[in-house]
């Protein structure tokens, strides 16, 4: 009798399963936050710090009352699943100077708009950061440098450069504004090395410490979000009655480039007179120069062609009403100057 042949079947059952979504990094809690900033000299002012949640975005703002009646507001959005900054602008207010910012940032640049002011990443760094020397990106670090520890470059609005940075060691010892329990960690940017002390639940800094001699030690929150001022509009300070003569002139350039400027001559009889061309620095200038509320070669040129000074401003090349391909290569930059001087 032949013995029963027992047939096995293996049923391969697959499942797919979701990818679990990945919990947001940890970020400051909402409320309102109030640092004090000393320096060298020991003298502090109190800056305060609003963060508000609102979706896939953090939104921190920033206001601060400056020595000499001035006054800087600041507001940034980060991405709430990364952290990295995508929105910076700054408003800052003083009887000598207005300012208004507003930029877009990406992991590789930051571009100001209606302003001659941009920034590149510097090779070999993941992201980009942005500050002042106020405190809203310098207690935004812990929590950004936990969700990136990376390389990143660092734009200084207060330097107009960038600067390298990386998380580092600390070597700090404890100052006795941190607390018993705080945890600490370290960043270099540059030269200078920003040391945090920070409760480990919340990462929440109570001090941060800078090697320049800077300090800014939490002094108060409230988990209340408190309005920060609106951002005031300004013109730029009126221009004097104009004793001269405007004329647009157009000027070929290398590269067939056309360069689109505004002559100013004083008013009177025809003789030779001092001279001035405006050299541009980088980013996309205008013949007007600065920014709107400051635009420092309009003000500058109306003065000096009221005191019988011939100006010539111009757009840069691919800027305003200048043709050619925008670029900050010297050698076309300087291939403009020459021609505006010899025009």
């Amino acid at each position: 009798m032949r013995a029963p042949t027992l047939t096995i079947a293996f049923a391969l059952i697959t499942a797919t399963f979701a990818a679990a979504p990945q919990p947001p990094p940890p970020r400051p809690p909402d409320g309102t936050y109030t640092y004090a900033i000393s320096g060298k000299n020991g003298k502090a002012i109190n800056t305060t710090i609003v963060v508000q949640s609102a979706g896939t975005v953090v939104n921190v703002g920033e206001q601060t009352a400056l020595p000499g009646n001035a006054s800087v507001l600041v507001r940034e959005s980060y991405d709430a699943a990364t952290l990295l900054p995508t929105h910076y602008e700054l408003h800052q207010r003083s009887p000598l100077a207005n300012t208004d910012l507003m930029g877009t940032v990406t992991p590789s640049s930051i571009a100001f708009s209606g302003v001659p002011l941009s920034y590149k990443a510097l090779d070999a760094t993941k992201f980009m950061l942005v500050g002042e020397g106020l405190g809203a990106y310098r207690m935004m670090m812990p929590f950004i440098l936990r969700a990136n520890d990376a390389p990143f470059t660092f734009a200084a609005l207060n330097g107009n450069q960038t600067l390298q940075g990386k998380t580092v060691k600390v070597t700090q010892a404890r100052p006795q504004g941190a607390r018993e329990n705080d945890v600490s960690a370290a960043a270099q940017i540059g030269s200078d090395t920003l040391t945090f002390w920070y409760d480990p639940h919340s990462l929440i800094p109570d001090e941060i410490d800078s090697a320049d001699g800077t300090t800014m030690h939490l002094t108060a929150y409230n988990a209340k979000v408190t309005p920060l001022a609106e951002v005031q509009a300004v013109e730029h300070a009126p221009l004097a009655f104009a004793h001269y003569t405007d004329t647009d002139v157009s000027v070929p350039s290398t590269g067939g480039a056309v360069l689109a400027g505004t002559l100013s001559v004083p008013d009177g009889e025809a003789q030779r007179r001092p001279a001035i061309v405006f050299v541009h620095g980088s980013g996309a200038g205008t013949r007007d120069g600065g920014t709107p509320s400051d635009p420092t070669f309009l003000l500058l040129g109306n003065s000096l062609a009221n005191s019988g000074v011939v100006v010539l401003r111009y757009d840069k090349r691919g800027i305003g009403k200048s043709t050619g391909t925008a670029t900050e290569d010297w050698h076309p930059l300087a291939d403009d100057l020459r021609a505006m001087v010899a025009y």
